[in-house]
């Protein structure tokens, strides 16, 4: 079970209780002191790792996240959730960036081409200019079947071409536009929300992950919009 992390009115008392958080239940420890010092929040990380949790949601821009790793806790990783969002993420970067679709260059970055990588590359190959698929021999493959099926150029790395994106699909080693893997990916500028909102006391990322991976949101149901357009219930 997933734990959460939530500011409590005791002065020392840890509680921990099941709760329903949009249609999904999660462990609910309470941070003593309205977590007010470091050692509260490491007391209800505690609580949770006793209760089986190894993943938990916290408040917005939590600055304990040191501490809660020491305990053995670690966030609903978003980087699957985002790399199914590859193409809609990379069209939204073109258009705040002023580049339309038709005359950019986009590259695909991975170690291997998985099912996100490929649907990203099929969404994108009729809306862009030209499209790289780094990825080694497989991608070398996909590249190939990208020019028969859409007379896409296939460029190699280094081929001395400049992209107006360029997306990561695993652990980075080079410098990229989108980071879609890991913890916490990198959008560029870019926030994933849910129509109807999320609620704002519960890091907004984190929880649309586990809402997506519980089916309890559709891709189809996450927006995509600028930072500055904070989207709460």
């Amino acid at each position: 079970m997933v734990g959460w992390l939530v500011p409590g009115e005791g002065l020392w008392r840890t509680a921990a209780e099941e709760r329903d958080l949009m249609g999904v239940r999660v462990l609910a420890a309470q941070v003593p002191r309205q977590g007010k010092t470091p050692g509260s929040w490491r007391k209800a990380a505690r609580r949770l790792r006793r209760e089986g949790c190894r993943r938990v949601l916290t408040p917005p821009a939590l600055p304990h996240w040191e501490l809660l790793r020491e305990e053995g806790l670690s966030p609903v990783p978003a980087g699957t959730m985002s790399a199914a969002l590859a193409a809609p993420l990379i069209l939204h970067l073109l258009e705040a960036r002023g580049c339309p679709a038709e005359r950019a260059s986009v590259v695909l970055r991975g170690q291997r081409v998985d099912q996100a990588l490929f649907q990203a590359a099929m969404e994108l190959c009729p809306r862009v200019r030209r499209l790289a698929v780094w990825a080694g021999e497989e991608g070398e493959e996909l590249a190939r079947d990208l020019h028969r099926l859409w007379g896409l150029p296939v460029v190699t790395p280094g081929a001395g071409w400049k992209a107006d994106v360029t997306a990561e699909f695993a652990k980075p080693t080079q410098p990229a536009d989108l980071i879609l893997w890991g913890e916490r990916p990198v959008l560029s500028g870019l926030t994933l929300g849910r129509k109807g909102g999320l609620p704002p006391d519960v890091d907004g990322l984190s929880l649309l992950a586990l809402l997506w991976e519980t089916h309890r949101v559709k891709t189809e149901d996450i927006e995509i919009f600028p930072s500055s357009k904070v989207q709460m219930t």
